[in-house]
This record gives structure tokens, sequence and C-alpha cells, in this order.
């Protein structure tokens, strides 16, 4: 430990000396605790931050309030938003000293490696937003420690595995996206017990078996796509009784069965996608009754295309 300690150190006076010409002096910041400015610093060479499209005053103003991307409150960085901003290389351990942080915006990069399970211990962390990056290997399987989570999005990455059961303490999320993945396996109960959720996005994986009728729990579910992946069996009841769902897109998967009838009780339904399935019968006529209803998709499926009542 004394090693690590000591090349830390070595490594920090290093960074230090390097930037003796500039106005950043670490011995003089005093916005935040040490521990979170070496975080920062920490962050900045890992990633690559001479070569950032945006490093304004980072290591060259003793405010990190002033580092572009970084927000300070109550003495604490609270948010760190670097999204289109040409980040490189991996996420270490080093953010989880920052432990009063609540928004982490690092969509839209170049980040690869995976995910970090310290990551789990920010329990402060409202949102997680790594999207649109290179990580690899699977979702951490301490997920579920984050228990102020809102916001969860993951997608476009290389993520494989399944969805950890861990996930069903995230009790305030409000938005789940894993879309575009490598991620696999059947959807875990725990998922539908986020009674919270709003937005739920699991596209283009390689998820299977059937979906379950207490998909019929999330009661707050507005927008809902699980598009592209293998699931089988029939089109759950209990999905329409999602009354407040607006966005409903099951397309390309192996669904067989019926559309169910009770399907026109979501009178807020905005766009319905059924389409490359396996699903026949006779479409409910009253599907026409639906005011809100802009977009409905049935092709290639063995469903009638005269309606009927």
């Amino acid at each position: 430990m004394r090693t690590i300690l000591g090349v830390f150190t070595l490594s920090l006076c290093i960074v230090v000396n390097v930037y003796a010409d500039y106005k950043f002096k670490i011995n003089e910041i005093t916005e935040i605790p040490l521990t979170e400015v070496e975080s920062l610093m920490q962050l900045y060479y890992e990633t690559d931050g001479e070569n950032w499209v945006n490093n304004r005053n980072w290591l060259n103003s003793n405010s990190p309030s002033s580092w572009y991307g970084i927000t300070i409150k109550n003495g604490h960085v609270v948010s760190i938003d670097l999204q289109n901003n040409n980040l490189k290389g991996k996420l270490s351990d080093a953010l989880s000293r920052l432990v009063y942080l609540q928004d982490l915006y690092l969509f839209n990069n170049q980040l690869e490696g995976e995910l970090p399970e310290s990551i789990c211990t920010l329990k402060m962390l409202k949102t997680f937003n790594v999207s649109n990056n290179n990580f690899k290997g699977q979702i951490p399987q301490s997920i579920g420690s984050l228990e102020n989570l809102r916001e969860l999005i993951l997608n476009k990455n290389q993520l494989e595995g399944s969805i950890p059961e861990s996930i069903v303490k995230l009790k305030n999320l409000f938005g789940l996206s894993l879309s575009s993945n490598n991620l696999s396996g059947t959807l875990p109960d725990s998922l539908f017990a986020l009674k919270n959720l709003v937005f739920l996005n699991l596209s283009s994986n390689q998820f299977s078996g059937n979906l379950p009728n207490s998909i019929n729990l999330l009661e707050k579910a507005q927008w809902i796509n699980l598009s592209d992946n293998q699931f089988t069996g029939e089109i759950p009841v209990g999905i329409c009784s999602l009354v407040d769902l607006k966005r409903l897109n099951i397309s390309n998967n192996k669904l067989t069965g019926a559309l169910p009838e009770q399907i026109v009780a979501l009178q807020n339904l905005i766009y319905l996608n059924v389409t490359n399935n396996d699903l026949s019968g006779i479409v409910p006529i009253e599907i026409t009754l639906m005011k809100k209803l802009r977009g409905f998709f049935i092709g290639r499926n063995k469903l009638a295309t005269i309606l009927k009542s």
C-alpha cells in the first residue's frame, strides 16, 4: 500500500511540476477537498485530457468550478458533464472518491474497458449516462447499490451478460436504456418491480424467453421498446393495463399468438409497432377508435389485414 501511495504521490508531484508555468497550484485549491482534486486530475490524464474537444481551465486554474464540465455545490463536485468531448481510455476507480457526485455525463466519447464496480459506491448518484462508447464486459453486479439513481443510460456499447438481479433496489429509477449492446438471457422479475420506471429501452440485444405478465407492474411506463431481440410466446395481456403508455415497440422478435383485444384500453397510445413477428388472428376493429394513435405497424406477421369486429 505504501508503495502504491508513494507512486501516486510522485505522479502528483510530476503533474504539479508540469503545470508549474501555469496558474494551477494544487495546494492553493480551497473550493473542494484535495481527494476530489486528485480524482479530477486522474480522470483528466487517464482519458487523454490534453486532446479533449474542450478542456477549458482544466489544471490551469485554482478554481475547479471554472473547469469545463464541472459543477461544484457546497464545497464538493456534484456534476461532471463531458459529453461529446473526445475522452479516450478507461475509467478507473478515481471517480469513486467523488462521494458527493450526483450526475455523470460521459456519453458520445471513446471510452473503453469495463465499467468499474467502484462506480456503484457513489451513493448520491442520480444520473449515470455513458452511452455511445466502447465499454465491454458486464453491467456491474452491485449496480443496485446506487439507490438514488434516476437515470441509467448504457446504450450503444458492447456490454454482455444478463441484467443484474440487484437492479430491483433502484426504486427511484425513472429511465433505463440498455439498447444496442450484446446483453442476453431472460428478463429478471426484479426489472418489473421498478414501479417508478417511465422510460424502458432494451432494444437491439439478444434477450430471449417469454415477456412476463408482470410487466403490468410498470404502472407509470410511458415508453417501452423491446424490439430486435429474441422474445417468444404471446404478447402478455398485462401490458394492456399500462394506461399511461404512449409508445410500444415489440417488433423484430419471435412473438406468437394474437394481438390482445385489450390493447384498445391503451387510449394514450401514440405509436404501436409489432412488425416482423409470428402473430396471427384478426386485428380488433376498435383500434381504429383509438384517437391518439398515429403510428400502427403490423406488417410481416400473419395478422388479418382487414379489420373486423
